[in-house]
C-alpha cells in the first residue's frame, strides 16, 4: 500500500491531467509539472530503496532498485536532450549493474528480463543518437538482449517467449 503522501500526489496529479483533458490547464504547464514532480517523487523513493538494500540486501531489494532506475532513467530520456540522454544512460548503467548481480544470484525468468531490459534500454538509448558507433554499440546490446531470449525461449517454448524474441530480432532489423 502507498503512503498517504504519495497517494495525495497522485491524486492532484491524476487531478491536473483531467484538467489538461478538459483545456482547463493548458498542455504545456502539465508537461512541465508532471514529470518533475514524479522526478522527486521518484528520487526520494530511491533512497528509502537504497537503504532498504543497504540493510538488507537480498533478491527483492535489489529487484526494486531495478525498477526504480529504469524508471528514473524513462524519465530523464523524456526529457529529449542530450543531458537527458546522458543522465539517463547513468540511471541504466546502473540498472544493468544491479540486474546482472540478481541474474548471478537467481538465474529465474524474472532476472533474466530485467537484464534483457537492461541491454535493451542501452541499446536503444545508442540506437537514438545515430550515429555509426552509436549503432554499433547498440548492436552490442541488443545481441546481448538476444541471446537471453533464445535461452529463454529454448527453456520455456510460449507465446511471450516467441514475442520477446521477435522484438529482439525487429530491433537488430531496424539497424
Amino acid at each position: 500500500s502507498l503512503p498517504v503522501g504519495r497517494s495525495v500526489v497522485y491524486l492532484l496529479l491524476f487531478g491536473l491531467a483531467i484538467a489538461i483533458v478538459f483545456r482547463g490547464i493548458p498542455y504545456w504547464i502539465g508537461l512541465l509539472i508532471i514529470p518533475a514532480v514524479l522526478m522527486f517523487m521518484d528520487r526520494e523513493a530511491l533512497k528509502m530503496d537504497e537503504l532498504n538494500h543497504q540493510t538488507n540486501p537480498n533478491y527483492d531489494s535489489r529487484r526494486g532498485l531495478i525498477i526504480r532506475y529504469n524508471r528514473l532513467g524513462d524519465l530523464a530520456q523524456g526529457k529529449k536532450t542530450p543531458e537527458g540522454d546522458a543522465e539517463a544512460e547513468q540511471w541504466y548503467r546502473k540498472c544493468l549493474e544491479v540486474a546482472e548481480q540478481n541474474y548471478q544470484v537467481n538465474p529465474n525468468y524474472d532476472s533474466q528480463r530485467d537484464l534483457a531490459s537492461s541491454y535493451d534500454l542501452l541499446g536503444m538509448l545508442a540506437q537514438r543518437k545515430q550515429t555509426p558507433e552509436a549503432a554499433v554499440r547498440a548492436e552490442r546490446w541488443y545481441r546481448k538482449s538476444l541471446e537471453l531470449a533464445e535461452q529463454n525461449y529454448q527453456a520455456n517454448p510460449s507465446y511471450d517467449s516467441r514475442r520477446s524474441l521477435f522484438i529482439r530480432y525487429n530491433r537488430l532489423g531496424e539497424l
